[in-house]
Parts: C-alpha cells; sequence; structure tokens
C-alpha cells in the first residue's frame, strides 16, 4: 500500500514519493516496495527545505551570488540555508529582524552585500549580507507606499529599483516605481517617484543588464520600458505590446536579449530587446499553463527559461528559449509562487504556497525535450554517452546518469523520425535508421565531443528501417528493415558503406537483429512470427542455423543474446518472453516456461553485462525486469511504470545496473536498478526529512516515526 501510494504522490511532491519509496522498502522489501524505490531514482530530486512546522506561504525566494546560501520569505519572516552541501541544506539559526508584515519579494544584490525584502506594508527591509551566514539588519525604507511587490538591484550593483502600489485614489490603486543610488551599504533615492500607471499596482521591474532600462509590469496587463540613462529622471515609457492581464513577473534575459513577462493570462510573452530599441515579439506567447504564471527566470547563460505556475501537476517547467522544447517538468503539491536559477546555473531554488522551498536540479534522469515517440535508446560501449531516437537523434553526456547533458544540439533527418540506433563496439561510430525513406545515416564519434556526420545517408532499404546493429569488430553493420530483408553492410569505409550480403529475407517485417557477443552467430525477428539465426563466420555468405524458430503463434518484436552468447531472449506480442539455450545454435532448445507479466506487446529486451537478469518493456507502458540467478527459475525483480504510454527500446549501461527506456510519453528515464545503490542515491538528495504529520497521513498508526534516511 505505501509503495503504491509513492507512485501516486510522485504525480505532485516527488520528494515526498521518494522518501515513501524507501520507508516502504524498509518496512518490508516487497516486490511491490523494490519497484517504487527503482522508480524513484529516475525522477528529478527535489531537495526540500521546510520553511515553518506549519505550512505558509512561500512568496519569493533567493540564492546569494556566492551560491552558499538559499533565502525564502515565508508569510513575514525571512529563512536562511546553508548550501554548502546541496543535498542536505543546514537551516541557519534565526537572525532576529528578518521580519516585516508579509513579504512579496527578495533580491540579493550582485555583488552579494545586501539582501533586500519588499512588504505589504510599503517598505523595503535590508540586510548587510557580506557574510551571507549571518546577515546584519540595516535601516528600513519605510512609506513607500501601501504595498511593496518587488525589489531588484542592477547588474552593476548601484541602483535599486521598486515595484508599488499606492494608496487608492477615487476607488483606483495607482502603480509607481522608485529608484536608489547605492554605494557601499549606502543607499540614497534618486529623483521623484515616477508614477506608472493611475488605475493598476507596478507589480514586478527588472533591470536591462546594461543598466540602461528598467522594465515595469503592472497589475492591468500593461508592460513599460523606461530608460534610466539617468536614473535621476527616467524617460518615457515605451509601452511593450502583447500583454492583456496582470503580470505576475517579468525579466531581462542576462544578455540582454530577451524580455519576458508571465501573468494571468496563462502565457509567458517573449520579446527581443538586442538592440535596446522598442521590443519586438520573439515568436509566439509560450503556452502550457492551466493557470497563473506567478515567476520566471532565465538561467545564467540565458538559454533557459523556467516558469513557476500555479497548476501544480506543471508546477514548474524550464524551456529551452531557442528551440522551445520543455526540457523539464518539476511537479508541486501547491502553486509555485517563486523561482530563482542558482549561480552556477546548476539547479533551481522554487517556492511554494506549502511553505516549502525545493532546490532541483537543471539536468534529472527524467529526459523531456522529445517532441514525439521515444523509439530508440541505446548506451554509447564506453557507458559515458547516450543516444536517443525521436523525431531527431539526441545524445547526451551520462558520465553521470543523474545528471545527462546533452552534447550539441538535436540531429534532424528529413524523415523527421529517428527509428533505431547503434553504436560501434569500438566507439568510433554511432548509425541512426531513419524512417519512410529506408536510409541510414552514420555518424563519427570522437570522445565526448559532437558527431560529424559520415557520408551522405545510406539508401539500405525500400522502407523504413527498423533495426540496426553492429559485429563485435566493428567492421559490419546489420540493418532490419520494413521490407523484411536483413542486409550486411561492410562499414570499414564508413563514408561509403558497400553491401556484402543478403542474409535472409522474411514474410513481415524485421522486427531485430543482433549479433552475439562472440562474433559468430546473427539472430533477427521479423513479425511474421519467426526468429532466424546464421553463423557468420564468414559475412560474405551468412549460413542458417537450423531451421527458422517459431515461439509462439505470434508477432517477435526482440531477440537478444546474452553476454556468454549461449542464451537468447525472446520478445513477442503475446506479452511473454521466450528464454532459448542455444549452446548448439541449430538446436535452441526452450528453458523453462515463458516470462509473464506485462500486458500488450513485449517491444524490447536487455540484458545487463553479467547477464544475471532481464529488462523488457511493454505495451501497457510497464518495464518488467526477472533476476537471472537461478537459471531454471526465473524471478520477478521489479515492475516500473511512470507513465501511461506505450514504452519501447530498453538498454543496460554497459558494466552497471543503470537502465534506460523511453517511448509514448516523449521522455526517457534512467533507473537505478541497484537497490543499495538507490537507497544511497535517494538519501544524497532529500533535505529535510517527512515531518511527523506527513508520516501519520501515509503509514499506519501502528507505526511509530522513523526519518527514511537515518
Amino acid at each position: 500500500m505505501l509503495a503504491t501510494q509513492s507512485s501516486i504522490v510522485r504525480l505532485k511532491d516527488v520528494n515526498v514519493a521518494r522518501q515513501l519509496a524507501l520507508a516502504a522498502y524498509r518496512i518490508s522489501p516487497t516486490i511491490e516496495a523494490r519497484s517504487a524505490l527503482i522508480e524513484a531514482t529516475a525522477l528529478p530530486p527535489a531537495v526540500r527545505m521546510v520553511g515553518a512546522k506549519d505550512a505558509r506561504i512561500m512568496y519569493a525566494v533567493g540564492i546569494h551570488p556566492g551560491g552558499s546560501v538559499a533565502a525564502a520569505a515565508v508569510e513575514n519572516t525571512v529563512r536562511l540555508w546553508d548550501l554548502t552541501n546541496p543535498g542536505h541544506p543546514r537551516a541557519l539559526p534565526y537572525q532576529a529582524g528578518m521580519v516585516c508584515r508579509k513579504i512579496y519579494g527578495l533580491a540579493f544584490s550582485p555583488n552579494g552585500r545586501l539582501l533586500a525584502a519588499s512588504c505589504a506594508d510599503g517598505s523595503i527591509h535590508l540586510w548587510d549580507t557580506r557574510d551571507p551566514a549571518a546577515p546584519r539588519p540595516l535601516s528600513s525604507l519605510t512609506s513607500l507606499g501601501v504595498k511593496v511587490y518587488s525589489v531588484a538591484f542592477s547588474s552593476d550593483s548601484r541602483l535599486m529599483a521598486a515595484a508599488i502600489a499606492d494608496q487608492p485614489v477615487k476607488g483606483s490603486t495607482p502603480g509607481s516605481v522608485r529608484l536608489w543610488a547605492l554605494k557601499g551599504l549606502s543607499i540614497r533615492p534618486l529623483g521623484k517617484t515616477v508614477r506608472v500607471s493611475r488605475a493598476a499596482p507596478a507589480k514586478s521591474i527588472s533591470f536591462r543588464p546594461d543598466n540602461k532600462q528598467l522594465a515595469v509590469g503592472a497589475d492591468d496587463g500593461t508592460v513599460q520600458l523606461w530608460n534610466i540613462s539617468d536614473p535621476g529622471r527616467p524617460g518615457g515609457p515605451i509601452g511593450v505590446p502583447g500583454t492583456t492581464k496582470a503580470i505576475g513577473q517579468l525579466a531581462f534575459s542576462p544578455n540582454g536579449k530577451f524580455l519576458a513577462a508571465g501573468g494571468a493570462d496563462n502565457l509567458v510573452h517573449l520579446w527581443s530587446t538586442d538592440d535596446g530599441g522598442r521590443p519586438r515579439p520573439a515568436g509566439k506567447a509560450i503556452a502550457g499553463a492551466a493557470s497563473y504564471i506567478n515567476a520566471i527566470a532565465f538561467s545564467p547563460d540565458a538559454t533557459t527559461l523556467a516558469i513557476a505556475s500555479s497548476d501544480s501537476d506543471k508546477g514548474l517547467r524550464l524551456i529551452d528559449i531557442a528551440s522551445r522544447r520543455t526540457l523539464a517538468t518539476l511537479p508541486h503539491p501547491s502553486p509555485v509562487t517563486a523561482v530563482k536559477f542558482s549561480p552556477n546555473g546548476k539547479s533551481v531554488l522554487t517556492g511554494a504556497n506549502d511553505g516549502i522551498a525545493r532546490l532541483w536540479p537543471v539536468l534529472s534522469p527524467q529526459l523531456e525535450g522529445m517532441t514525439y515517440t521515444v523509439s530508440a535508446a541505446r548506451f554509447s560501449p564506453d557507458g559515458k554517452a547516450l543516444a536517443l531516437g525521436s523525431s531527431d537523434l539526441q545524445l547526451f553526456d551520462v558520465s553521470n546518469p543523474q545528471t545527462p547533458r546533452r552534447l550539441g544540439p538535436s540531429l534532424p533527418n528529413p524523415d523527421g523520425f529517428s527509428g533505431t540506433v547503434a553504436f560501434s563496439p569500438n566507439g568510433r561510430l554511432l548509425a541512426q535508421g531513419h524512417g519512410r525513406s529506408g536510409t541510414v545515416q552514420l555518424w563519427k564519434r570522437d570522445g565526448s565531443g559532437p558527431l560529424a556526420q559520415s557520408g551522405p545517408p545510406l539508401k539500405a532499404h525500400s522502407q523504413q528501417v527498423e533495426t540496426l546493429s553492429f559485429s563485435p569488430d566493428s567492421t559490419v553493420l546489420a540493418t532490419g528493415a520494413r521490407d523484411g530483408a536483413v542486409y550486411l553492410w561492410d562499414v570499414r569505409s564508413p563514408s561509403h558503406p558497400k553491401k556484402i550480403a543478403t542474409a535472409g529475407t522474411f514474410e513481415g517485417m524485421v522486427t531485430e537483429v543482433g549479433f552475439s557477443p562472440n562474433g559468430r552467430l546473427l539472430v533477427a525477428a521479423s513479425a511474421d512470427k519467426t526468429v532466424r539465426l546464421w553463423d557468420i563466420s564468414n559475412p560474405k555468405a551468412p549460413r542458417p542455423r537450423g531451421e527458422p524458430l517459431t515461439p509462439a503463434q505470434h508477432y517477435v518484436y526482440a531477440a537478444v543474446f546474452d553476454p556468454s552468447s549461449t542464451r537468447l531472449a525472446v520478445g513477442l506480442a503475446d506479452s511473454t518472453v521466450r528464454l532459448y539455450d542455444i549452446t548448439d545454435p541449430s538446436h535452441p532448445k526452450a528453458e523453462g516456461t515463458p516470462l509473464s507479466g506485462p500486458h500488450g506487446y513485449v517491444f524490447s529486451l536487455a540484458f545487463p553485462s553479467d547477464g544475471t537478469s532481464l529488462a523488457a518493456t511493454a505495451g501497457d507502458g510497464s518495464v518488467w525486469l526477472w533476476n537471472l540467478h537461478d537459471d531454471r527459475a526465473p524471478t520477478v525483480y521489479a515492475t516500473l511504470r511512470m507513465g501511461t504510454g506505450a514504452m519501447y527500446p530498453i538498454n543496460y549501461q554497459p558494466r552497471t545496473r543503470i537502465l534506460v527506456a523511453g517511448g509514448d510519453e516523449r521522455k526517457a528515464w534512467i533507473w537505478t536498478t541497484d537497490v543499495e545503490d538507490a537507497i544511497t542515491l535517494i538519501c544524497r538528495t532529500t533535505g529535510d526529512p517527512l515531518t511527523h504529520e506527513e508520516w501519520a497521513t501515509y503509514l499506519p498508526a501502528d507505526r511509530s516515526y522513523r526519518q527514511p534516511c537515518p
């Protein structure tokens, strides 16, 4: 029951789900608990910092420019955490004076000397943060208006600005902006209050990085740009078209090329501001939220936009600005009210209405950004790279599987489909099968650098290429396609592959081809319900071994050798997996009874390097793992389910228990399947443990409180 709750809770609260999964396994290490624990390793870890014992609204967050301290505004109090160990932030002692009547905004000055909090009583409270772990209160700025919604510093730390709601006039609440000059810790007001609206409060402000313009967003949906070349006499404003409803937050990108604004229209509008003149719309507004946009933030390198919204299933989205692809979706149990990137751009800090701050890695084992089904997934032989095929080809550095990093832009192809991929065993080539054109593209790979195209696409088949495999010596490529043919290609000159043999033809499409690890055999599976084996001691003259194998009267989708080359696993459309002893390839012998459990077609199979387990993907969206330590009686090790869509490719990272799979959800997941490694991973990135109240909510009354990670 607890394991099941973990799977449900993860749709809203990833951190609690991970801790519940671990608690379930510690209480009773059942298959269900082990499955939940392994599933949790593919979730983006949300290191949490509880702002108060009782849940309170957290309107604002911030990270000191040195990256060592996080701040969060919990109702009327500023809380601080030491981030020296980002997996376990340490709450710093409460500092006297860090209180005002409801804090709407927080900002550290870029030089790290000041922390400012804008308050609902019309004041700005300031602290000396040269020692960020022990802020020292400074004189507050008071009587600025009815409320101060936002405060910001210029990039050179010489200016500070505030967005203000003024005293109501005839039933309307005007909005204004104030500016101050900063020198060291001293603050001096500049000029007069700048009225930005007669009928709507100013809600958000942002300095352009060149400090010559100030953007202001108001509660009536207007966005203005003010010229602050002379900050004592702001000029303008220039109206920015496109928005019509209340602005939640706006921000300039760190390179000054973009201005973004989000608010009550559930959209994020993006304008080009690279010339410093009148902003121009930079494409369509970014949609996808079902509720208000409360906060936005650009990454330090200006390539990614973080969007925080009130719909908790979306929570926080990370968007690649160039492609507009969603790189990550980070759910929260309540509306996300604030977001900030860490100075190094590796993390984002969020605040939410449950009074909890969460520190998320920008990179996580849940891979998004694909625009179509993930149909191919393969680790490189050295385990350092991962290739994913979808509408295009994407390559990731997985030296650390928990933080996969994209290696260059995605690689499109004329068919708009990358259905299969394969690395050569020497790691120097990557083969990519395309869609309806029947072509294969070979790419040269040099270490961790980008891929280089090796010649034009190879017209390999008359129909879509379904499967690819390299020989162990990396000189031969086998291809199988919907035309039912299996071809062998000499790829010693990868820019000019040569067909050297037709291994065979089937009456249905070829779903899988593969070389045995010892290089002596080739296997092919087909939708004509057969599996065939060939002796390829001479690749130019493949020789059939025995009669075609017909495991059952169903399509065969997968056929893979184990590392010893003496066992063959076959996945079928009847939801079963069959194991065969192929010590004598001419006479395969069925081993035991078929492995069952999945529903729908079994699409792919994978053995780890030691051959002691087997993984399978299925049409019902599940991933099944079997323990093969006892050859005569395989047992279910875990069943993983990350969504509802079918799962297709699956692959183990060489020499590890790291597993990748993807499918119709347009995502891929990387799991740590070793239990002890999974426990270590979860406990390394938890932050504050489950509270006693949370424990009582999810666990039976007879279970006394125990931290999942002691």
